[in-house]
C-alpha cells in the first residue's frame, strides 16, 4: 500500500495545485490508514503523492510483472500493467507511446480535481484533434503540438511547461532516490528540485 506524503512537490510548481479540496478527511480515515499501515506492508515519501510512488515503482527494474491497481485515471500516463478494479475485467498493458499521448493530453486538458487548468478552452475531443496524427513516441514533435495550442490562447510555453510538469506522475527516471529530488522533465534540459526544500 502506498501514501501520500504530507507535503506535495507539485505546489511548488503551481501553488494553486489541489487547492480546491475543502474541508478535512472522511470520518474514520486515519483510523483506518493506521489499520492498513499495522497489517500491510507500506510506502511513504514526503513530498511525493502515491500515484508517483506507484509510477516509480512499476517502471523500476524487478517490478517488470507488477500491476498498477487503482480507480484514478492519471496513472495511465504511467506505461506498465494497469487494473481498474471498477472498470477492467482485466489487467491491460499500456505502452510507452500510449502513456505520453495521456500525459500531453492531460497537459492540455488540465484537470478540475487537482486544479490544474490545462489549456483554456480544450476538452478531450479538442486534445485529440490537436494531437492527431502524433503517436506518442518523439517527445519534440507532441511538445510542439502542444506548445501551439497554448500560443493560439495567448499563452506561452512556460505556462505549458508548467501543466505538463503537474500533470506527469513520476517514473523512474524522474526520481533521484539518492538525492531525494524530483527531476522536473523539459525538453531543454531537466531541473531538480529538492525535497527538503518542498517541506520548508
Amino acid at each position: 500500500m502506498l501514501f501520500t506524503g504530507p507535503h506535495n512537490f507539485r505546489k511548488k510548481i503551481l501553488p494553486t495545485y489541489k487547492g480546491n479540496r475543502k474541508g478535512g478527511k472522511p470520518l474514520a480515515y486515519w483510523a483506518t490508514v493506521r489499520a492498513v499501515k499495522e497489517r500491510f506492508k507500506c510506502d511513504e515519501v514526503d513530498g511525493l503523492e502515491a500515484d508517483d510512488l506507484m509510477g516509480i515503482l512499476a517502471t523500476s527494474e524487478g517490478h517488470e510483472d507488477s500491476i498498477v491497481v487503482t480507480l484514478d485515471k492519471d496513472l495511465r500516463t504511467v506505461p506498465g500493467r494497469h487494473f481498474n478494479p471498477v472498470k477492467d475485467a482485466k489487467p491491460c498493458i499500456i505502452t510507452p507511446s500510449q502513456a505520453n499521448l495521456k500525459w500531453f493530453t492531460q497537459t492540455l486538458t488540465g484537470d478540475t480535481t487537482d486544479n490544474y487548468a490545462g489549456c483554456p478552452g480544450i476538452g478531450p475531443k479538442r486534445a485529440e484533434a490537436i494531437l492527431k496524427g502524433w503517436d506518442g513516441r518523439s517527445l519534440t514533435a507532441g511538445w510542439k503540438m502542444v506548445v501551439e495550442a497554448y500560443k493560439s490562447k495567448k499563452l506561452t510555453e512556460a505556462d505549458a511547461l508548467v501543466q505538463a510538469r503537474v500533470a506527469k506522475i513520476l517514473t523512474r527516471d524522474d526520481y533521484d532516490k539518492e538525492s531525494k529530488e524530483v527531476i522536473l522533465w523539459g525538453l531543454k534540459g531537466p531541473q531538480r528540485l529538492k525535497l527538503e526544500d518542498v517541506m520548508k
